[in-house]
């Protein structure tokens, strides 16, 4: 079979997943303005080709306190958008805020959330990404 082709990179570079399926490193793949505005999350992720095929899952955070929300968790999902079948070069993505989160956005004019970012390879371990943002309403 002369199909297999065999790509080289660096000495570590099948040891380092993060590397391998980002361009240029997670600092330098994802953009991702720490002060946003409005009712969603915007970002781009530049995916290299072996992170091509995989998943992308974008998840907003927010501190249970801040929605003044009863509920026992110290984080609360509110919003979240899944790519699959990923193209390598830059993905962008858009997260809506729920409702909650919007009327905590009315009432603050504010919100701190954590943004989860986790990109799932066709092949091999996900890398995930943590990055904390504030939206101003």
């Amino acid at each position: 079979g002369s199909g297999s082709s065999t790509q080289t990179g660096g000495p570590d570079g099948a040891n380092t997943p993060l590397g391998s399926l980002l361009v240029g490193g997670e600092s330098a793949a994802l953009k991702l303005a720490g002060a946003q505005h409005g009712q969603a999350v915007r970002g781009s992720l530049d995916v290299s080709q072996a992170g091509a095929g995989g998943r992308l899952e974008v998840e907003l955070l927010a501190l249970s306190a801040s929605l003044a929300s009863a509920g026992h968790a110290a984080h609360v999902q509110v919003g979240r958008v899944v790519r699959a079948s990923l193209r390598s070069g830059t993905v962008t993505f858009t997260v809506a805020l729920d409702a909650r989160a919007r009327h905590a956005l009315r009432v603050h004019r504010r919100l701190a959330l954590s943004v989860r970012i986790v990109l799932s390879p066709a092949h091999g371990s996900a890398v995930t990404i943590t990055r904390s943002v504030v939206v101003r309403g």
